[in-house]
């Protein structure tokens, strides 16, 4: 997998055996576009993989929130211009699910959650140009959060990623990442960045495609 702006990091040993990232997310980052402000904002740290065609991406994240606008999650990536992300934060002392979808202007939708989360499953949905995302506490009891047409470009950069705009930073820790067809999956928690071809949804295969 790749990175953009590389952030301190280190893979461990996460529970039931899974690989896990440690991310240190820096103050000062976060992901905007326009939207109110007029502001562009786009260092969030971003571990990813480019994946082609249609594909169904899910994400545990744990961390501790300790101030206004902090969050972590998935996202999904054209350019700087066209991109979502799918995660949680708080906003105004309260806990939420978030997701913002950006086509030249971020488009912000906020889900208060009915108690403080310090831990949570995400999942992301791509079909043709629309993507959909869900939140679980347990990883089999989903709600959505956001579904909405992102981009119809044929390779997508899908990863995971923080942001802190407004503290000092947080830790969070990133545990089963897995980009799924709808009969096979692949567990994309190590690799060296190379392009992911899902096949239709008649075969299971997965092909890595060269560079």
């Amino acid at each position: 997998m790749r990175w953009m702006n590389e952030p301190e990091w280190n893979e461990e040993d996460g529970r039931s055996g899974v690989k896990a990232i440690r991310m240190q997310v820096p103050g000062g980052t976060d992901c905007w576009r326009k939207t109110r402000h007029n502001m562009i904002s786009d260092n969030v740290p971003f571990r990813y993989r480019n994946v082609i065609g249609d594909f169904e991406v899910i994400l545990h994240a744990t961390t501790k929130f300790t101030g206004n606008y902090e969050q972590a999650g998935i996202m999904v990536r054209e350019s700087d211009e066209t991109w979502m992300t799918c995660g949680f934060q708080v906003f105004d002392g309260q806990p939420q699910a978030s997701a913002v979808v950006t086509r030249d202007t971020s488009d912000w939708s906020l889900l208060p959650l009915p108690e403080t989360q310090d831990s949570m499953y995400f999942v992301v949905k791509r079909t043709k140009e629309v993507v959909e995302c869900f939140y679980s506490f347990d990883g089999f009891e989903w709600t959505q959060v956001r579904q909405a047409v992102l981009s119809d470009a044929n390779k997508l950069m899908v990863g995971m990623y923080g942001a802190c705009p407004q503290g000092d930073g947080f830790e969070v820790v990133f545990e089963h990442f897995t980009i799924k067809s709808e009969d096979g999956e692949l567990d994309l928690s190590d690799g060296e960045g190379e392009d992911l071809a899902i096949q239709d949804e008649e075969s299971e295969e997965l092909q890595i495609e060269d560079e």
